[in-house]
């Protein structure tokens, strides 16, 4: 297929940047023949790009190109998320992936979350014949299918992106509520948008989370396990949900995933310079130091105890400190 008739797409703001360049540099390596465009989605305000990032992006990354998002034209967005899903605003920078529906230009737009790993060959996603595709999600508990999908990865065809309208697409939505469990961003809008005939779902390969990993394969300690399951089971695309492999956690049970995790560190040391890592240490540590600002708020504070149940101080406390940091 030619390269001008493909886009590829993701959202980027600056936390976001070891993210995505992982994602890319791992994207390039198992789809060598892959030089379709790859349109980085930001805003200088709500989704901020520094010069400093684009130049590190410009630098690792091919074919990249950035695209401004003119913030006027999501009022309606916002408006919405705001007053009816009760989005938090760390998560708003999510809901500019609605950019990449309006790529008219194209005749297929691929939308890939900053927070995965390319594993695989991504040549089916060229030849889905749906105006729309997408894994379904799964539950975090059961691994069972859920009724929504999870937009970490979207194929989006031809006759959707003539024909979508931003504004149309909000006063569609303006009296449904989201299924629940689809989130508070983006994710929640575009299954509303988009219902079960519609969809042409694809194989859970293209979009694998963590959390399917460590239900599947268990708690392991060997990342080397984790990746021949991965291999074995064909994983095309795995997905970082929930906290990132880049940032310390903030959540104890995030800390399980450490081997899983382990996967994306050693992705990223294939080629990272020391330029990336300064940035990815000055990231972590400013990170902490949130962390450590929300822990001494909260400290010795008993908000939300009588909701606890059986919560343990310490689950209380976390949960405080998350809610503190936007998470």
């Amino acid at each position: 297929m030619r390269n001008d008739t493909v886009a590829l797409c993701s959202v980027v703001n600056d936390p976001f940047v070891p993210g995505f360049i992982c994602m890319e540099r791992s994207l390039r390596r198992t789809n060598p023949d892959w030089d379709f465009p790859l349109f980085v989605l930001y805003e200088d305000n709500i989704c901020p790009l520094s010069l400093q990032s684009r130049h590190l992006i410009e630098k690792y990354c091919e074919n990249v190109r950035f695209v401004c998002i003119d913030v006027e034209s999501f009022a309606e967005v916002f408006e919405y998320a705001r007053t009816v899903i009760g989005t938090p605003e760390r998560l708003m920078p999510a809901f500019f992936i609605l950019e990449a529906f309006r790529f008219k230009t194209f005749s297929r737009v691929i939308c890939l979350d900053s927070d995965t790993l390319i594993r695989g060959s991504l040549a089916e996603l060229l030849i889905t014949d749906s105006p729309f595709s997408a894994v379904r999600a799964a539950d975090g508990v059961t691994n069972e299918p859920r009724s929504f999908v999870n937009t970490g990865l979207m194929v989006i065809g031809e006759a959707v992106l003539q024909s979508f309208d931003l504004s149309a697409a909000i006063q569609s939505v303006r009296d449904k509520r989201p299924a629940a469990g689809s989130g508070k961003a983006d994710q929640a809008i575009i299954n509303m948008l988009f219902d079960n005939d519609s969809i042409g779902y694809l194989p859970r390969r293209f979009n694998y989370t963590k959390r399917m990993l460590m239900i599947e394969a268990g708690a392991l300690d060997d990342c080397d396990a984790y990746d021949a399951f991965l291999t074995a089971r064909n994983v095309r695309m795995f997905h970082y949900v929930g906290e990132k492999p880049w940032n310390l956690k903030v959540r104890n049970a995030e800390n399980g995933y450490g081997a899983i995790e382990a996967l994306w560190t050693r992705e990223l040391m294939s080629f990272a310079e020391r330029d990336l890592l300064v940035v990815l240490d000055e990231m972590r540590r400013s990170w902490f130091r949130r962390y450590a600002d929300a822990a001494s708020a909260c400290a010795g504070k008993t908000e939300d105890a009588g909701k606890g149940g059986s919560a343990t101080p310490r689950d209380l406390f976390e949960k405080q400190v998350a809610k503190r940091m936007g998470l």
